[in-house]
Protein backbone atom coordinates (compact mmCIF):
# COMPACT_ATOMS: atom_id res chain seq x y z
CA UNK A 1 0.00 0.00 0.00
CA UNK A 2 2.80 2.42 0.92
CA UNK A 3 4.54 1.64 -2.37
CA UNK A 4 1.48 2.06 -4.57
CA UNK A 5 -0.04 5.12 -2.89
CA UNK A 6 2.93 7.16 -1.75
CA UNK A 7 6.37 5.97 -2.85
CA UNK A 8 6.09 5.04 -6.53
CA UNK A 9 4.99 7.35 -9.37
CA UNK A 10 4.89 10.44 -7.19
CA UNK A 11 4.14 12.72 -10.13
CA UNK A 12 0.85 10.92 -10.84
CA UNK A 13 -2.43 12.19 -9.40
CA UNK A 14 -3.96 9.15 -7.69
CA UNK A 15 -7.62 10.21 -7.69
CA UNK A 16 -9.91 10.09 -10.69
CA UNK A 17 -13.56 11.04 -10.30
CA UNK A 18 -16.15 10.37 -12.98
CA UNK A 19 -17.19 13.66 -14.57
CA UNK A 20 -20.94 13.02 -14.85
CA UNK A 21 -23.30 10.86 -12.81
CA UNK A 22 -22.10 7.88 -10.80
CA UNK A 23 -20.05 4.79 -11.62
CA UNK A 24 -23.22 2.73 -11.30
CA UNK A 25 -25.43 4.66 -13.72
CA UNK A 26 -22.75 5.96 -16.09
CA UNK A 27 -20.49 2.91 -16.41
CA UNK A 28 -21.93 -0.30 -14.93
CA UNK A 29 -25.54 0.04 -16.16
CA UNK A 30 -24.60 0.81 -19.81
CA UNK A 31 -22.07 -2.05 -19.72
CA UNK A 32 -24.74 -4.46 -18.46
CA UNK A 33 -27.15 -3.30 -21.17
CA UNK A 34 -24.56 -3.78 -23.91
CA UNK A 35 -23.60 -7.25 -22.69
CA UNK A 36 -27.24 -8.32 -22.74
CA UNK A 37 -28.11 -6.73 -26.08
CA UNK A 38 -24.97 -7.53 -28.07
CA UNK A 39 -23.62 -10.69 -26.44
CA UNK A 40 -26.77 -12.52 -25.29
CA UNK A 41 -25.70 -12.34 -21.63
CA UNK A 42 -28.28 -12.52 -18.86
CA UNK A 43 -27.69 -10.21 -15.91
CA UNK A 44 -29.57 -11.36 -12.78
CA UNK A 45 -29.92 -8.18 -10.75
CA UNK A 46 -31.16 -8.28 -7.17
CA UNK A 47 -29.87 -11.82 -6.61
CA UNK A 48 -27.75 -13.22 -3.79
CA UNK A 49 -25.73 -16.38 -4.30
CA UNK A 50 -26.27 -18.92 -1.55
CA UNK A 51 -24.53 -22.24 -2.36
CA UNK A 52 -21.97 -23.56 -4.82
CA UNK A 53 -21.89 -27.34 -5.26
CA UNK A 54 -19.01 -29.48 -6.55
CA UNK A 55 -19.40 -32.70 -8.53
CA UNK A 56 -16.97 -35.45 -7.46
CA UNK A 57 -17.79 -37.33 -10.68
CA UNK A 58 -16.57 -34.38 -12.75
CA UNK A 59 -13.07 -33.84 -11.31
CA UNK A 60 -14.64 -32.10 -8.30
CA UNK A 61 -15.52 -29.05 -10.40
CA UNK A 62 -18.31 -26.61 -9.66
CA UNK A 63 -21.39 -27.70 -11.59
CA UNK A 64 -24.33 -26.14 -9.76
CA UNK A 65 -25.22 -23.07 -7.72
CA UNK A 66 -28.24 -21.81 -5.88
CA UNK A 67 -29.19 -18.17 -5.47
CA UNK A 68 -31.96 -16.18 -3.84
CA UNK A 69 -33.87 -13.66 -5.93
CA UNK A 70 -34.94 -10.62 -3.93
CA UNK A 71 -37.26 -9.71 -6.80
CA UNK A 72 -39.38 -12.87 -6.67
CA UNK A 73 -38.51 -14.01 -3.16
CA UNK A 74 -37.69 -17.47 -4.54
CA UNK A 75 -34.69 -19.78 -4.31
CA UNK A 76 -33.37 -20.54 -7.81
CA UNK A 77 -30.80 -22.93 -9.26
CA UNK A 78 -28.39 -23.00 -12.21
CA UNK A 79 -27.07 -26.37 -13.44
CA UNK A 80 -24.27 -27.40 -15.80
CA UNK A 81 -22.00 -24.49 -14.93
CA UNK A 82 -18.85 -24.03 -17.01
CA UNK A 83 -17.07 -21.62 -14.69
CA UNK A 84 -17.42 -19.17 -11.80
CA UNK A 85 -15.57 -15.97 -10.91
CA UNK A 86 -15.93 -15.13 -7.22
CA UNK A 87 -15.72 -11.33 -7.44
CA UNK A 88 -16.32 -10.94 -3.72
CA UNK A 89 -14.94 -9.05 -0.75
CA UNK A 90 -14.28 -10.62 2.65
CA UNK A 91 -17.87 -10.29 3.84
CA UNK A 92 -19.31 -11.77 0.64
CA UNK A 93 -16.79 -14.61 0.66
CA UNK A 94 -17.67 -15.47 4.25
CA UNK A 95 -21.38 -15.66 3.37
CA UNK A 96 -20.87 -17.88 0.32
CA UNK A 97 -18.44 -20.29 2.02
CA UNK A 98 -20.63 -20.62 5.11
CA UNK A 99 -23.53 -21.76 2.95
CA UNK A 100 -21.41 -23.96 0.65
CA UNK A 101 -20.23 -27.08 2.53
CA UNK A 102 -18.32 -28.36 -0.52
CA UNK A 103 -16.17 -25.22 -0.61
CA UNK A 104 -15.85 -24.97 3.18
CA UNK A 105 -14.04 -28.34 3.20
CA UNK A 106 -11.25 -26.81 1.11
CA UNK A 107 -8.69 -24.97 3.30
CA UNK A 108 -8.10 -22.22 0.71
CA UNK A 109 -11.73 -21.12 0.82
CA UNK A 110 -12.22 -21.52 4.57
CA UNK A 111 -9.08 -19.44 5.20
CA UNK A 112 -10.32 -16.67 2.89
CA UNK A 113 -13.71 -16.75 4.63
CA UNK A 114 -12.02 -16.18 8.00
CA UNK A 115 -10.67 -12.76 6.99
CA UNK A 116 -12.53 -9.64 8.02
CA UNK A 117 -13.16 -6.31 6.32
CA UNK A 118 -13.19 -2.81 7.74
CA UNK A 119 -16.27 -0.68 8.36
CA UNK A 120 -16.92 2.22 6.00
CA UNK A 121 -19.29 5.20 6.10
CA UNK A 122 -19.99 7.25 2.99
CA UNK A 123 -21.64 10.70 3.12
CA UNK A 124 -22.69 13.37 0.66
CA UNK A 125 -23.52 16.92 1.69
CA UNK A 126 -25.06 19.76 -0.35
CA UNK A 127 -24.22 23.28 0.87
CA UNK A 128 -25.86 26.64 0.19
CA UNK A 129 -22.63 28.29 -0.94
CA UNK A 130 -19.43 27.43 -2.73
CA UNK A 131 -16.50 26.78 -0.39
CA UNK A 132 -13.13 27.19 -2.14
CA UNK A 133 -10.43 24.69 -1.19
CA UNK A 134 -6.77 24.39 -2.13
CA UNK A 135 -7.29 20.91 -3.62
CA UNK A 136 -10.43 18.95 -4.61
CA UNK A 137 -9.24 15.72 -2.90
CA UNK A 138 -8.43 15.94 0.81
CA UNK A 139 -7.70 13.72 3.83
CA UNK A 140 -8.75 13.84 7.50
CA UNK A 141 -6.20 12.48 9.94
CA UNK A 142 -5.72 12.45 13.72
CA UNK A 143 -8.82 14.52 14.56
CA UNK A 144 -10.40 13.41 17.85
CA UNK A 145 -13.84 13.55 16.21
CA UNK A 146 -12.76 10.72 13.89
CA UNK A 147 -12.76 8.31 16.88
CA UNK A 148 -9.91 6.30 15.38
CA UNK A 149 -11.18 6.33 11.80
CA UNK A 150 -9.47 7.77 8.74
CA UNK A 151 -11.37 10.10 6.47
CA UNK A 152 -11.40 11.75 3.07
CA UNK A 153 -13.47 14.51 1.51
CA UNK A 154 -13.83 15.31 -2.16
CA UNK A 155 -15.18 18.56 -3.58
CA UNK A 156 -17.55 17.24 -6.24
CA UNK A 157 -18.50 20.72 -7.40
CA UNK A 158 -14.86 21.13 -8.43
CA UNK A 159 -14.35 17.63 -9.82
CA UNK A 160 -17.65 17.57 -11.72
CA UNK A 161 -17.93 21.30 -12.46
CA UNK A 162 -21.10 21.56 -10.32
CA UNK A 163 -23.12 20.01 -13.13
CA UNK A 164 -26.93 19.72 -12.87
CA UNK A 165 -26.81 15.97 -12.10
CA UNK A 166 -25.15 16.76 -8.77
CA UNK A 167 -28.36 18.57 -7.82
CA UNK A 168 -30.83 16.05 -9.22
CA UNK A 169 -31.49 18.07 -12.38
CA UNK A 170 -31.42 16.45 -15.83
CA UNK A 171 -29.68 19.44 -17.44
CA UNK A 172 -29.37 23.20 -17.16
CA UNK A 173 -32.51 23.70 -19.26
CA UNK A 174 -34.68 21.66 -16.88
CA UNK A 175 -35.80 24.62 -14.79
CA UNK A 176 -39.49 24.99 -15.49
CA UNK A 177 -40.26 26.94 -12.33
CA UNK A 178 -37.25 29.24 -12.61
CA UNK A 179 -35.96 28.34 -9.16
CA UNK A 180 -32.65 26.84 -10.22
CA UNK A 181 -29.62 28.81 -11.25
CA UNK A 182 -26.18 27.22 -11.61
CA UNK A 183 -24.62 30.32 -10.05
CA UNK A 184 -26.56 29.74 -6.82
CA UNK A 185 -25.54 26.11 -6.39
CA UNK A 186 -23.15 25.63 -3.50
CA UNK A 187 -20.48 23.05 -2.90
CA UNK A 188 -21.25 19.33 -2.95
CA UNK A 189 -18.93 17.29 -0.75
CA UNK A 190 -18.42 13.51 -0.67
CA UNK A 191 -16.94 12.28 2.62
CA UNK A 192 -15.81 8.75 3.43
CA UNK A 193 -14.70 7.24 6.74
CA UNK A 194 -12.57 4.08 6.86
CA UNK A 195 -12.08 1.82 9.88
CA UNK A 196 -15.25 3.53 11.04
CA UNK A 197 -16.48 1.01 13.63
CA UNK A 198 -16.63 3.63 16.41
CA UNK A 199 -18.78 5.89 14.21
CA UNK A 200 -21.28 3.29 12.98
CA UNK A 201 -23.48 3.51 16.07
CA UNK A 202 -23.99 7.25 15.61
CA UNK A 203 -27.17 8.50 13.95
CA UNK A 204 -26.99 9.92 10.44
CA UNK A 205 -27.75 13.38 11.81
CA UNK A 206 -24.90 13.16 14.33
CA UNK A 207 -22.44 12.02 11.64
CA UNK A 208 -23.39 14.98 9.41
CA UNK A 209 -23.11 17.33 12.40
CA UNK A 210 -19.63 15.96 13.18
CA UNK A 211 -18.59 16.73 9.63
CA UNK A 212 -20.18 20.16 9.26
CA UNK A 213 -19.53 21.48 12.77
CA UNK A 214 -16.12 19.95 13.55
CA UNK A 215 -14.16 18.22 10.80
CA UNK A 216 -14.83 20.31 7.70
CA UNK A 217 -14.45 23.72 9.44
CA UNK A 218 -11.22 22.49 11.04
CA UNK A 219 -9.86 21.68 7.58
CA UNK A 220 -11.27 24.70 5.72
CA UNK A 221 -12.54 27.57 7.91
CA UNK A 222 -15.15 28.77 5.34
CA UNK A 223 -17.24 25.65 5.94
CA UNK A 224 -18.32 27.19 9.25
CA UNK A 225 -20.41 29.78 7.33
CA UNK A 226 -22.04 27.27 4.95
CA UNK A 227 -25.47 25.80 5.67
CA UNK A 228 -26.51 22.25 4.83
CA UNK A 229 -29.29 22.03 2.25
CA UNK A 230 -29.40 18.25 2.05
CA UNK A 231 -27.36 15.23 3.09
CA UNK A 232 -27.09 11.47 2.71
CA UNK A 233 -25.30 8.80 4.78
CA UNK A 234 -24.55 5.18 3.86
CA UNK A 235 -23.13 2.68 6.36
CA UNK A 236 -21.26 -0.42 5.17
CA UNK A 237 -19.95 -2.64 7.99
CA UNK A 238 -17.11 -5.00 7.11
CA UNK A 239 -17.21 -4.33 3.38
CA UNK A 240 -13.71 -3.02 2.50
CA UNK A 241 -10.61 -5.21 2.30
CA UNK A 242 -8.46 -5.16 5.42
CA UNK A 243 -4.81 -5.80 4.59
CA UNK A 244 -3.85 -6.71 8.15
CA UNK A 245 -0.35 -8.02 8.99
CA UNK A 246 -0.30 -11.81 8.61
CA UNK A 247 -3.35 -11.93 6.32
CA UNK A 248 -1.48 -12.43 3.05
CA UNK A 249 -1.39 -16.23 3.10
CA UNK A 250 -5.14 -16.39 3.82
CA UNK A 251 -6.16 -14.14 0.95
CA UNK A 252 -7.80 -16.05 -1.93
CA UNK A 253 -5.63 -16.89 -4.96
CA UNK A 254 -6.57 -15.90 -8.49
CA UNK A 255 -6.66 -19.62 -9.41
CA UNK A 256 -8.41 -21.63 -6.71
CA UNK A 257 -7.97 -25.38 -6.03
CA UNK A 258 -11.23 -25.90 -7.95
CA UNK A 259 -10.28 -25.77 -11.63
CA UNK A 260 -13.32 -23.83 -12.83
CA UNK A 261 -13.53 -21.35 -9.94
CA UNK A 262 -11.42 -18.18 -10.13
CA UNK A 263 -11.28 -15.26 -7.70
CA UNK A 264 -11.17 -11.52 -8.42
CA UNK A 265 -10.86 -8.43 -6.26
CA UNK A 266 -8.27 -6.10 -4.79
CA UNK A 267 -7.42 -8.63 -2.06
CA UNK A 268 -6.67 -11.55 -4.42
CA UNK A 269 -3.17 -13.05 -4.62
CA UNK A 270 -2.28 -13.11 -8.32
CA UNK A 271 0.82 -15.32 -8.22
CA UNK A 272 2.74 -15.36 -11.51
CA UNK A 273 0.28 -12.84 -12.94
CA UNK A 274 1.01 -10.30 -10.19
CA UNK A 275 0.36 -6.72 -11.27
CA UNK A 276 1.87 -3.36 -10.36
CA UNK A 277 -1.44 -2.11 -8.92
CA UNK A 278 -1.17 -3.02 -5.24
CA UNK A 279 -3.55 -3.19 -2.31
CA UNK A 280 -6.81 -1.34 -1.83
CA UNK A 281 -7.58 -0.01 -5.32
CA UNK A 282 -10.10 -0.41 -8.11
CA UNK A 283 -7.30 -0.88 -10.63
CA UNK A 284 -6.20 -4.13 -9.00
CA UNK A 285 -9.79 -5.39 -8.76
CA UNK A 286 -10.28 -4.64 -12.47
CA UNK A 287 -7.03 -6.30 -13.55
CA UNK A 288 -7.72 -9.42 -11.47
CA UNK A 289 -11.14 -9.69 -13.14
CA UNK A 290 -9.55 -9.60 -16.60
CA UNK A 291 -7.01 -12.24 -15.61
CA UNK A 292 -9.71 -14.43 -14.03
CA UNK A 293 -11.64 -14.34 -17.31
CA UNK A 294 -8.50 -15.19 -19.29
CA UNK A 295 -7.76 -18.16 -17.03
CA UNK A 296 -11.34 -19.38 -16.99
CA UNK A 297 -11.58 -19.54 -20.76
CA UNK A 298 -8.16 -21.14 -20.94
CA UNK A 299 -7.19 -18.42 -23.41
CA UNK A 300 -9.34 -20.20 -26.03
CA UNK A 301 -11.43 -17.11 -26.77
CA UNK A 302 -10.25 -13.53 -27.26
CA UNK A 303 -7.77 -12.71 -24.51
CA UNK A 304 -8.21 -9.50 -22.56
CA UNK A 305 -5.12 -7.32 -22.72
CA UNK A 306 -3.71 -6.29 -19.35
CA UNK A 307 -1.63 -3.12 -19.25
CA UNK A 308 0.90 -2.93 -16.44
CA UNK A 309 1.76 0.24 -14.53
CA UNK A 310 4.65 2.25 -15.87
CA UNK A 311 8.21 1.59 -14.80
CA UNK A 312 9.39 2.78 -11.38
CA UNK A 313 11.46 5.94 -11.11
CA UNK A 314 15.25 5.73 -10.73
CA UNK A 315 15.24 6.86 -7.07
CA UNK A 316 12.76 4.13 -6.14
CA UNK A 317 14.80 1.44 -7.89
CA UNK A 318 17.87 2.65 -6.00
CA UNK A 319 15.96 2.42 -2.71
CA UNK A 320 14.87 -1.16 -3.50
CA UNK A 321 18.44 -2.22 -4.24
CA UNK A 322 19.70 -0.63 -1.04
CA UNK A 323 16.95 -2.28 1.00
CA UNK A 324 17.78 -5.71 -0.46
CA UNK A 325 21.45 -5.31 0.44
CA UNK A 326 20.71 -4.20 4.00
CA UNK A 327 18.04 -6.81 4.68
CA UNK A 328 20.04 -9.53 2.94
CA UNK A 329 23.11 -8.85 5.05
CA UNK A 330 21.52 -10.32 8.14
CA UNK A 331 22.39 -7.24 10.20
CA UNK A 332 18.73 -6.31 10.69
CA UNK A 333 15.81 -8.65 11.52
CA UNK A 334 13.01 -9.02 8.98
CA UNK A 335 10.41 -7.04 10.89
CA UNK A 336 7.87 -6.89 8.03
CA UNK A 337 5.15 -9.49 8.52
CA UNK A 338 3.43 -11.03 5.54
Amino acid sequence: LLYYYAVAHQDSFDVRWIKNGTVSDSLVAPLADRLQEDFNLTVLGGCRMSEISLNPQNNNQATKLRYFSTMSGEECEIDEIDGIVLALGAKGMEGVIKSSPDLARIPTFSAAASLKGIDVISCRIWFDRVVPTRTPANVFSRFEALRGAGGTFFMLDQLQENNPALWGIDDDTDDTDGTDDISTRGSVVACDFYNAGALLSMTDADIIATLTEELLPSAVAQFADAKVLDSWVGKYPGTVSWFAPGSYQKRPPLSSPVANIKCAGDWVRMGELEHGAKGLCQERAYVSGLQAANLLTGYTSRQHDVIDVREDEAQFKLGVQLNKKVMGSGLLPRFWVR
